[in-house]
């Protein structure tokens, strides 16, 4: 698009996390297409890296990114490297529902196979199209899961397994859990496993030296249990969002470390 960005620092010890979120206008797009807008990196050696994104907004016209370190984000000079906002080029293993509902069907699956446990994966809606969308029928481990507006997933009884960090689940449209479990599996404390959108979990699972981080303006809902291991951390205080414990007999988990902000915990 037709803006850049760029930032200086010092003083940091590299390892502090950043969240950006970089605005633009509509004139500026040059092109793209807002829902579709990426943060992009141009280093002084010519490469350019794709950083996807963690959430955005096409209403106020924003796209944001959280889990790099400052160090990679701002380096000592000005300009040194710049970064600007493009549609997104990454292939995703997408849902088609061409033959069936079933995630297991190949058929179903653009990228020819059933997602890898490297895959990233797209749920577009394709209420125009096939007009069938994915019912989990076994645990599935995917690399990160992007669920547009206007389509769902169905958790049925199954566990949907996350292991990539940056814009890790992302989810503009609906996840209907049934009774099943989304467990964020990364395993890497020095990332920051990044979450948006509003989704309603049944039971949320944080595996052993990961690091949870809801966007802005996300609603976490829960009507089943809430496990973690004693190494995991779930970061709420980072950003204006929403906690809402809606089962029944449920225990109220308190995030290690970092807790919840006073306002943003709602229990039904």
């Amino acid at each position: 698009m037709n803006r850049y960005y760029s930032f200086a620092q010092t003083g940091t010890t590299g390892t502090d996390k950043t969240s950006l979120v970089l605005r633009y206008l509509v004139s500026e797009l040059n092109g793209n297409t807002e829902s579709k807008l990426v943060l992009w990196d141009h280093h002084a050696n010519n490469s350019i890296d794709e950083h996807g994104k963690t959430n955005n907004n096409t209403t106020d016209h924003w796209v944001g990114l959280t889990g790099l370190t400052v160090t990679y984000i701002a380096p000592v000079t000005l300009d040194s490297k710049e970064y600007s906002l493009a549609d997104y080029t990454s292939t995703k293993n997408t849902w088609s529902g061409s033959i069936s509902t079933d995630w297991n069907v190949l058929g179903n699956w653009t990228a020819g196979n059933v997602p890898f446990t490297t895959d990233e994966v797209l749920i577009p809606d394709v209420s125009s199209a096939s007009n069938r969308f994915p019912v989990l029928t076994s645990d599935v481990e995917i690399k990160s899961m992007e669920i547009a507006a206007g389509a769902s997933l169905s958790g049925a009884t199954y566990t949907l397994a996350i292991n990539g960090y940056l814009s890790a689940w992302q989810n503009s449209g609906t996840f209907i859990p049934g009774t099943g479990t989304v467990s964020f599996i990364h395993g890497n404390i020095s990332h920051t496993v990044s979450t948006s959108g509003t989704t309603q979990f049944n039971n949320l699972n944080i595996a052993a030296n990961t690091f949870v981080r809801p966007g802005a303006g996300s609603i976490t809902k829960i009507s089943g249990s809430v496990t973690g291991d004693l190494s995991a951390i779930v970061d709420l205080t980072a950003f204006n969002n929403t906690v809402e414990y809606n089962g029944t007999d449920q225990y109220i988990v308190n995030p290690s470390t970092v807790g919840y902000p006073n306002r943003d915990i709602t229990i039904w």
